[in-house]
């Protein structure tokens, strides 16, 4: 899926910040992670944080 950074976070997969507006592809794996990490560590719904712009054909929403 493809998605667009709306606050500003440091993305420890690539161990490097991730800007807002900024755009890159992420697997539904590691959204589910981020969603999780981000509510764990930091009491942020991930929502808050990246918006889903464009799903791959056969993705499915991720649960909420």
């Amino acid at each position: 899926m493809e998605v667009k950074v709306k606050k500003q976070f440091f993305d420890y997969e690539i161990e490097a910040p991730r800007f807002a507006g900024q755009e890159f592809e992420m697997s539904e794996k590691r959204y589910e992670e981020l969603t999780q990490n981000l509510l764990d560590n930091h009491g942020v719904d991930v929502k808050d944080v990246v918006e889903i712009i464009k799903k791959k054909v056969g993705e499915v929403s991720p649960a909420k």
